[in-house]
């Protein structure tokens, strides 16, 4: 695990997209704590995103675990690429939307807080903010973009890398 410096100047911001490649495993210990393990926190203090869970949730609000994306399409022990695409629209609270593999897997449309008004933001790659619990696996070309890509640059952004990271599917 570890901690993403900056993550003020990162994602204290209107609009981002946060581009990975994740081979996510099954974990080893307190198997059940699915909804624990992030490969992506980013955390204001009294505010969380949980970018993509173990069991394929991706959380938000005052504890990260407000209902999101809720459905697994993540495969275990394979390469999947993702980008979140995060947007405040009209000066409004954030939006994330989220791409997996080249398709749009998921989106919220109000989070309830605005990432540009935050402080102290502290971001963490396989790891809860403040837990232990951590998302057990591979994780390479993590990228953060200063803009949000539109649909059909996520879409052929994941498909690129999904197919790199997986060449005989």
């Amino acid at each position: 695990h570890a901690a993403i410096t900056d993550g003020q100047n990162l994602f204290g911001r209107t609009k981002f997209t946060l581009l990975a490649d994740v081979m996510i495993e099954k974990p080893g210990s307190d198997a059940g704590k699915t909804a624990m393990r992030s490969a992506f926190t980013i955390s204001t203090g009294s505010n969380r995103l949980h970018l993509l869970t173990y069991d394929g949730k991706v959380g938000y609000g005052v504890d990260g675990s407000n209902a999101g994306i809720s459905k697994n399409e993540i495969s275990l022990g394979t390469w999947n690429s993702v980008a979140f695409v995060y947007n405040e629209p009209n000066g409004g609270n954030g939006s994330l939307t989220v791409y997996l593999n080249g398709k749009k897997a998921g989106e919220i449309a109000d989070i309830g807080f605005k990432l540009s008004e935050s402080k102290d933001i502290a971001a963490t790659v396989a790891r809860n903010v403040s837990t232990n619990y951590l998302l057990t696996g591979q994780y390479d070309n993590i990228v953060v973009k200063r803009n949000a890509l539109s649909e059909s640059a996520a879409v052929k952004e994941t498909t690129a890398r999904y197919d790199a990271k997986n060449p005989s599917d």
